[in-house]
């Protein structure tokens, strides 16, 4: 909220100063958010899906092991292997 405020009364200031000039930074404040989010955006939304499978494979991976690890303390693999 803060942020909001000094906003408004910054630009209120500048503003006064010279109307062309808030214009251009407003543009330029829009166009630099949509190319950010053009380039990076689409990318970085595949790059976050691939890392939360990568985890997810590797939280499963450590619950098996521990999972098979206790056949493995009690030397439970020959009843294991029977059933």
């Amino acid at each position: 909220m803060g942020a909001g405020l000094q906003l408004i009364a910054f630009s209120g200031i500048l503003w006064a100063i010279s109307k062309t000039l808030v214009m251009f930074l407003v543009l330029y404040a829009i166009l630099g958010t949509l190319v950010t989010f053009g380039v990076f955006g689409k990318p970085l939304i595949g790059l976050n899906f691939q890392q939360l499978r990568r985890e997810a494979d590797f939280r499963f991976s450590l619950i098996r092991i521990r999972e098979n690890a206790s056949h493995r303390v009690y030397q439970g693999e020959a009843r294991e292997a029977s059933t």
